[in-house]
């Protein structure tokens, strides 16, 4: 049903079709309304909506058709008070009302299947329902998405987990001396591995870490690096000829956009909205239990998070010794052993 058609099924509603009594325009303004009051309602997968218009083109809202008469009851509400209308109907049709839009609540926002990775979008829905609070003008989707986001980077900086490692590679210029600026995609918080390649593959050596604050020198590395506060990383050739950089590093960029979920196991994206919804509790003063409730799966989940990249999902050898270390200088993670 586009908006004239909503419109034509309000009058029918309302019983009202004197155009001097509501006219079109306000009738089209009430069905707008109640559009923009349901999109508030709930974060849907259908958002964001435009405003429907009868000109040049009647348009249609954005949901499933079997449930665009929703608006035509939110709006005949409207009607029946606007004309002092008593009768019954509009609590018959505010009660047609609650029932289509827990049918969209349902179709739309069912729960995630256990091991299913929620988007952001997903978890704000989530944590709307973990603390009850639907209403966009008492806490904004814009603020839930900042209160998952900064749950995430509190737990990306708990450790240098293995979901964070990144890998890149670029060619530097020739340098006889000076300091040069790397630009690594999602930035950084540690750099775990460094080497300077020559161009044929031929060489492959470790490049140490010089903090700049340190004017000394150390052995006769071809090249230093060094990471400041910010996450820049600059390095310091010390030779005269092109040559490769490769990098191993924790990412520093973690934040989620709207259709994107966390990088670590699927199992473990409850942490986020557990922390969110206790945000969500404290901004609106709830002091029901449930904070310290979430607090206790928020811990409880994190364990289960660091057990499983501490014990289960690190497979990489444990070698002691200078013998067994010895391996590892010569056959770096982006050359295989011969």
């Amino acid at each position: 049903m586009n908006l004239v058609e909503l419109s034509d099924y309000t009058r029918d509603l309302a019983g009202v079709y004197a155009k001097d009594v509501v006219s079109d325009t306000l009738l089209y303004r009430w069905v707008n309304e109640a559009y923009f009051e349901l999109a508030r309602r709930q974060t849907w997968p259908w958002l964001p909506v435009a405003t429907l218009v009868d000109t040049p083109t009647p348009t249609s809202p954005a949901f499933d058709a079997e449930f665009h008469q929703v608006l035509s009851y939110r709006a005949a509400i409207k009607v029946l008070r606007f004309t002092h209308d008593d009768t019954p109907r509009s609590e018959a049709y505010t009660q047609e009302y609650n029932s289509l839009v827990s049918d969209m609540e349902n179709q739309y926002l069912s729960g995630l299947a256990t091991g299913t990775s929620a988007t952001l979008i997903q978890m704000v829905r989530l944590v709307r329902d973990m603390t009850g609070i639907y209403d966009k003008d008492v806490v904004s989707d814009a603020v839930v998405k900042v209160y998952l986001n900064n749950a995430y980077n509190e737990v990306a900086r708990l450790r240098d987990w293995d979901w964070l490692e990144n890998t890149e590679s670029m060619a530097m210029p020739a340098f006889v001396s000076g300091v040069h600026t790397v630009n690594l995609t999602n930035g950084t918080r540690r750099i775990l591995e460094a080497y300077v390649v020559d161009p044929d593959g031929s060489s492959a050596d470790p490049i140490l870490e010089r903090p700049s604050l340190l004017d000394i020198g150390v052995n006769d590395s071809r090249a230093f690096y060094d990471v400041t506060s910010g996450g820049v990383v600059t390095v310091s050739p010390q030779q005269d000829a092109t040559f490769l950089l490769k990098f191993r590093y924790t990412r520093a960029n973690v934040n989620m956009g709207d259709s994107d979920g966390p990088l670590f196991a699927d199992q473990f994206d409850m942490i986020l909205v557990f922390r969110a919804a206790m945000s969500v509790l404290s901004q609106v003063q709830a002091d029901d239990g449930r904070i310290s409730l979430y607090g206790e799966e928020y811990s409880s989940l994190l364990d289960g998070l660091v057990t499983y990249y501490e014990l289960d999902h690190n497979t990489t050898s444990i070698q002691l010794g200078s013998d067994g270390l010895r391996p590892l200088r010569y056959y770096p993670w982006f050359k295989p052993a011969p």
